[in-house]
C-alpha cells in the first residue's frame, strides 16, 4: 500500500469531483473534437483513478483511528465521525488497548474501593466492635507504666509521641481547653473540659492510653502527662477507671465528692462495652441523683465525666 487509507479517501473525493466536472464539460463539448477527445481523457483517467482510491480507502481499518486522531487535535469544536457508519464497530488494536485499559482502571477502582470498604467493613462481628471500644479486649492496665512528657495544643499519638500508660493530666493556665481520646480507629472515645484556674471546670483528668490511641488537646499549652500508679482507691476524679485495678469489685453507694455534678458511666467489659449506668450524680442539680447503689464487677469501665467528683463507699 502506497498511501494511508486517509490520503486514498482524499484522492478519492477529488477525482471524483474531477470526474463529475469534467463529464459536464465533455457533454457540453460534443461536436469540438479536439476539445471533446481531451475532456473524455480526463474524466476517464479521473474515473479510474477514483475507482483504484476507492479500493484504497479499505485496505485497512485504519482511517477510522486516523480520523478520530484528526477530530482530536481540535478541541475548539466537535466533529462528528461518519467513518463509524461505513465502518461498523471495526475493533483495532488500538481499541482493545484502550478497552482492556479502561478495565484495568475500572478493576483498580473496584480494589481500592473494595479495600477502603474493607477498612471500614469490619471482617468480623468482633472487629466492628472493637472499632468502637474505648480499651482493647484482654487489655492489661498494669502493663504499661507510662512516662511524664508536656504537649501543647496539638494532636498526638500515644506510642510515638506519649508513651502508654495511665496518666493524670493537668494544666496550671487560666485557659479552658479540650482533652480528646479516641480508640486506635480514630473513634472517639473519651472527651472532657479541663482547667488550671477555675472551679467549675475540671482540673486534672485521669486515664489509660493505650498503644496506637490519639490524643487531641485543644486550646491549652503546658498540659502535663504524669503517670498515675494503679491501686484501689474510693474517691474518683473526671477520667476513666478500671474495677479490678482502680477499684474493688463490690456493691457501692456513689456520691458527689464536690459541689457539681458528675456525670458517673459504667460499661461491662464485653465486646461491645454494654453501658450498665449512666447517671448523673450530684448536689447542685435538681435532676441528679444525690446517690446511687452499684454492684461493679471485675472489668468494669468507669467514666467520670463533668466538674465534679465522686465517692464510692461500701
Amino acid at each position: 500500500m502506497f498511501f494511508s487509507p486517509l490520503t486514498y479517501l482524499l484522492l478519492w473525493v477529488l477525482f471524483s469531483l474531477v470526474f463529475l466536472i469534467f463529464t459536464f464539460l465533455t457533454l457540453s463539448a460534443l461536436g469540438r473534437q479536439t476539445r471533446f477527445k481531451l475532456r473524455l481523457s480526463i474524466t476517464i483517467v479521473s474515473f479510474v483513478l477514483g475507482i483504484i482510491c476507492f479500493f484504497g480507502i479499505f485496505s485497512n481499518n485504519s482511517i477510522e483511528k486516523e480520523w478520530s486522531g484528526m477530530t482530536k487535535s481540535k478541541p475548539s469544536f466537535s466533529i462528528p465521525n461518519p467513518l463509524k457508519k461505513i465502518f461498523g464497530e471495526h475493533k483495532t488494536d488500538d481499541n482493545k488497548q484502550e478497552k482492556n485499559t479502561t478495565d484495568n482502571n475500572e478493576k483498580t477502582t473496584t480494589s481500592t474501593h473494595s479495600k477502603s470498604s474493607d477498612n471500614h467493613s469490619p471482617k468480623s462481628t468482633d472487629d466492628y466492635e472493637a472499632r468502637y471500644r474505648m480499651l482493647p479486649k484482654d487489655f492489661d492496665p498494669k502493663a504499661d507504666k507510662g512516662e511524664a512528657t508536656t504537649k501543647n495544643t496539638g494532636k498526638y499519638k500515644v506510642g510515638k509521641d506519649i508513651k502508654p500508660g495511665h496518666y493524670t493530666i493537668t494544666q496550671r493556665s487560666h485557659d479552658m481547653g479540650t482533652f480528646e481520646q479516641d480508640n486506635q480507629y480514630d473513634n472517639y472515645i473519651f472527651s472532657n473540659a479541663l482547667s488550671g484556674d477555675s472551679k467549675y471546670i475540671a482540673s486534672k483528668i485521669s486515664t489509660y492510653l493505650v498503644d496506637g490511641q490519639t490524643v487531641v488537646i485543644k486550646g491549652m499549652k503546658n498540659v502535663k502527662f504524669k503517670p498515675e500508679s494503679t491501686h484501689p482507691r474510693t474517691d474518683l476524679n473526671t477520667g476513666v477507671w478500671i474495677v479490678g485495678a482502680d477499684v474493688e469489685p463490690g456493691n457501692y453507694t456513689v456520691r458527689s465528692a464536690s459541689v457539681y455534678a458528675a456525670n458517673f458511666i459504667v460499661k461491662s467489659p464485653d465486646k461491645n462495652e454494654k453501658i450498665k449506668i449512666n447517671e448523673v450524680i450530684g448536689k447542685d442539680d435538681e435532676d441528679a441523683k444525690k446517690s446511687l447503689d452499684v454492684n461493679l464487677k471485675k472489668g468494669d469501665i468507669i467514666l467520670v465525666q463533668g466538674s465534679g467528683t465522686v465517692k464510692l463507699k461500701k
